[in-house]
């Protein structure tokens, strides 16, 4: 008897540990066929505080290791600008990255995977090879929601080609004021066209179903991304444009400018908002509960994670982190769910875990903040598939996408002024003029050329770059073989006077700068940009192209600038520049605001690569402009470059025309707030030099309106690039006449920096070229 009890005994036993392992198999939160709130429900009734503030926290990519996910149950992990696994890295060393923190994520009690987060704000644009779109000011100019679409599209198969799933873009400010260093991250200064470009949010994300709740973020699957709009809000509008400053505007001047896209950009699913470092009245808008609790989660019922910005939380006392325990209670109490710590992280969580224990912070909040967070998780698939597909690599700066990157270059364009007689346009340019001068700083500078926020934050100079085509090199892939090409940075007025140039392509503009290093009072062109229009464009016909993130002051210099195309900041792809300046596409864009040659890191401005960007031709691949124009002229066409010719060099020499790339260096965020918005030097000498001689092109490499007035007369063309990014030939595209220009100012170019802030409807509106404004060329084929 007792050995059948015995045996009943075990048999029980058994049964119930068998139970208990059914039991712990299924997790009604790892079901993706139960509803979504019952995932949410299900997984944080399992969860305890300190899991739970683990969600809520980001930290930046050097102080994370699986170990630290796995101890600290971290959320999110994040790459600030230029934050990279190594120099150069493939995509490959990115996945690899991601996937071990994951695993370190994946091994903890309740598996909850971490989001990677990254700011791609024009492409995968600190990823080594990526493609560098043209900044957010080129695409305002285009005035095209689907293109800008279909660039969201690719820019997410490039980040999670890295394994990455969280772009912290885009950027939906509304700059009002060109001195603003952010300025060339927002589409317009006219909140209708920023609503219009909120179209890169379906692209990144996918669409959002038909008939979904209003507020509830989407991405659909391991192909796309989870989107941040930023920086809310009113970032665009402080007094005078000085980065993270105080905007003072009425509520209803809020609502009505700044608010009206994320009106938008909620309707269409985005998951995540990220809060500016600004304040609106006074009040920092990292503490603001008004406006982040009762007014986006509560009156536009948006349902996706707010998140701070870097050190965001810090920045709400002066001086920075004075009062780190009040700070963290005011973000939080304010509606901030998860907080980009980045480094401190130990001291956030401490110090969060403190207040909610002391009840100082209801676990109300805390609890609605991880909702929020695991709702943003289960609906981008991240439990399914939280590892990265190596599947994917093959998705980064593949043909497909460059080609597209040269197609919104090309769009991008404002033609501001062609020739002096409307009945005598410059463009578009002969490919078999027989000999062309092209000058200026950003010519062949691909840093320049991508502008800030590229490889590195502040953006870098040269053409080590990345992989791209400077405006110089599309000139010379564009021309007929037997044209010649002189390329001289910043020629003297006798050099042009003495070659006999048939013209000149001028490109000029601002250097690479992002985030308050743009901050500028003046705005003008880069020394020395306008010595360069007045050499070259007062010697020979000249079209001056500006590489700059905003409007510069260009009015003392248009009487000698022959043709002026605002190029903005068009990224790595130059070919986009000629192909509307040598006519095989027309130019078709519109100045987003009331209103640089071969070196692919100006080219590409800030945030690439490196957080202020960075110089040269090595920052990634791409085609800088002096390339495009090698490859686009005729093979017996000579080119000639020389950055920054003489006057006399440029004379002395029988240039068909000249060619001048010039404008800003590359900078991001504070680095590129500037009081005087003038293009890099010798940006103005070479203009001066090579368009006081010959015949000449400027094209501006910037990330907004640099001061171009003063040199205007001599130029005999100018475009605006903005920061096209790698593909230098979208640049040669449209200057050789192969795409017609078709861009318009998506900001007021102003005459002078006295007159800022100036925006259209403004009282004092006197624009140099106003908003909207750009000439059109049709393509010449035959050119």
């Amino acid at each position: 008897m007792v050995k059948k009890v015995s045996i009943f005994v075990v048999w029980l036993m058994l049964l119930h540990c068998w139970v208990a392992t059914s039991e712990t198999k299924y997790l009604k939160y790892k079901d993706p066929k139960q509803p979504l709130n019952v995932r949410i429900k299900d997984l944080m009734d399992r969860m305890t505080l300190e899991e739970k503030i683990g969600q809520m926290t980001q930290i930046e990519r050097k102080v994370a290791s699986a170990e630290i996910m796995k101890n600290y149950y971290i959320g999110s992990v994040l790459s600030g600008g230029g934050s990279v696994p190594k120099p150069q890295a493939s995509a490959e060393d990115w996945m690899n990255m991601v996937n071990d923190l994951q695993k370190g994520s994946l091994s903890t009690r309740l598996e909850i995977p971490m989001i990677y987060g990254i700011d791609a704000v024009h492409g995968n644009n600190n990823v080594y090879n990526a493609t560098i779109f043209p900044h957010n000011v080129g695409l305002g100019a285009t005035r095209d929601p689907k293109l800008v679409r279909r660039i969201g599209a690719a820019t997410a198969l490039e980040i999670r080609a890295t394994g990455i799933q969280y772009a912290f873009a885009p950027c939906i400010a509304v700059c009002r004021d060109p001195r603003w260093g952010r300025c060339y991250e927002s589409y317009s200064e006219d909140h209708k066209i920023v609503q219009a470009m909120t179209e890169i949010i379906p692209g990144l994300q996918g669409e959002i179903p038909a008939n979904s709740p209003k507020g509830v973020p989407y991405a659909a699957g391991k192909r796309k991304v989870i989107a941040s709009a930023k920086h809310y809000v009113g970032d665009g509008g402080t007094i005078k444009g000085i980065n993270e400053n105080n905007t003072v505007i009425s509520r209803h001047g809020l609502l009505s400018i700044h608010m009206p896209a994320y009106y938008n950009a909620i309707a269409k699913g985005v998951s995540t908002v990220m809060v500016s470092y600004s304040s609106w009245n006074g009040e920092k808008m990292h503490a603001n509960r008004n406006l982040i609790t009762d007014f986006l989660k509560n009156s536009l019922r948006f349902k996706g994670f707010v998140i701070s910005d870097w050190k965001g939380i810090d920045k709400i006392t002066t001086p920075t982190h004075a009062n780190y325990t009040y700070s963290i209670y005011a973000a939080i109490t304010a509606g901030v769910d998860m907080v980009m710590v980045p480094l401190n992280y130990t001291e956030f969580i401490d110090g969060l875990t403190s207040l909610v224990e002391s009840k100082a912070i209801p676990m109300s909040r805390i609890d609605d903040a991880v909702r929020r967070i695991l709702r943003v998780k289960f609906v981008m698939g991240l439990f399914e598939n939280p590892l990265a597909d190596h599947n994917l690599v093959h998705h980064l700066g593949k043909k497909k996408h460059r080609d597209l990157a040269r197609e919104a270059v090309r769009k991008s364009l404002v033609l501001l002024k062609n020739g002096e007689n409307p009945n005598q346009p410059l463009l578009p340019l002969s490919k078999r003029a027989s000999k062309i001068l092209v000058a200026g700083s950003h010519a062949d500078n691909l840093g320049y050329q991508c502008g800030g926020w590229t490889i590195e934050w502040q953006g870098v100079t040269g053409n080590n770059v990345t992989k791209g085509t400077t405006i110089l090199n599309a000139i010379r892939n564009t021309i007929h073989k037997d044209a010649e090409v002189v390329y001289k940075e910043n020629p003297d007025l006798d050099y042009v006077k003495s070659n006999n140039f048939a013209y000149a392509i001028v490109v000029v503009g601002e250097k690479p700068y992002a985030e308050t290093n743009g901050d500028s009072l003046n705005l003008t062109i880069s020394a020395p940009g306008p010595e360069t229009i007045n050499n070259v464009c007062g010697a020979v016909k000249c079209v001056t192209v500006i590489i700059s993130g905003r409007p510069v002051v260009i009015q003392p210099y248009v009487d000698k600038i022959e043709a002026l195309v605002a190029a903005w900041l068009p990224g790595t792809e130059g070919d986009g520049v000629t192909d509307v300046l040598f006519g095989d596409y027309g130019f078709t864009g519109k100045l987003p605001r009331t209103c640089h040659a071969d070196n692919l890191g100006y080219q590409c401005g800030g945030w690439t690569i490196e957080w202020q960007g960075v110089t040269g031709n090595n920052v990634t691949k791409g085609t800088t402009i002096l390339n495009a124009i090698r490859n686009t002229i005729h093979k017996d066409a000579e080119v000639v470059y020389k950055e920054n010719p003489d006057l006399d060099y440029v004379k002395s020499n029988n240039f068909a025309y000249a060619i001048v790339v010039v404008g800003e260096k590359p900078y991001a965020e504070t680095n590129g707030d500037s009081l005087n918005l003038t293009i890099s030097a010798p940006g103005p000498e070479t203009i001066n030099n090579v368009c006081g001689a010959v015949k000449c092109v400027t094209v501006i490499i910037s990330g907004r309106p640099v001061v171009i007035q003063p040199y205007v007369d001599k130029i005999e063309a100018l475009v605006a690039a903005w920061l096209p990014g790698t593909e230098g030939d979208g640049v040669t595209d449209v200057l050789f006449g192969d795409y017609g220009f078709t861009g318009k100012l998506p900001r007021t170019w102003f005459k002078n920096i006295d007159q800022l802030p100036m925006n259209i409807g403004d009282s004092h509106y006197d624009p140099l070229f106003p908003f909207g404004f750009g000439l059109e060329t049709k393509p010449h084929k035959t050119n």
